[in-house]
């Protein structure tokens, strides 16, 4: 991760800003994590409104898409990299 630099601010309010940011990035996440465990309940109605109709992609607008434990950690990585 690349440090900020800013010879305004103090380095130990750098330090103080960078895992504020990398705290709300877990929080997110977890969040996130959270609230996709119940996706299969999601895509059960999606499917359900299918049997009238043909499937469409708004059917699972609310759905996550799963992701390994692994590629949410690259996607951490990616955030805090493009951040």
């Amino acid at each position: 991760m690349e440090e900020y630099q800013n010879d305004d601010i103090p380095a130990f309010q750098t330090k103080s800003m960078i895992a504020k940011e990398q705290n709300q990035i877990d929080e997110v996440l977890t969040q996130l994590y959270r609230d996709a465990r119940y996706d299969i309940l999601r895509m059960l109605k999606g499917a359900a409104k299918s049997m009238l109709r043909l499937m469409q992609p708004s059917d699972f607008e609310n759905a996550y898409l799963s992701i390994t434990k692994e590629q949410g950690e690259d996607l951490k990585c990616l955030i805090e990299k493009q951040h």
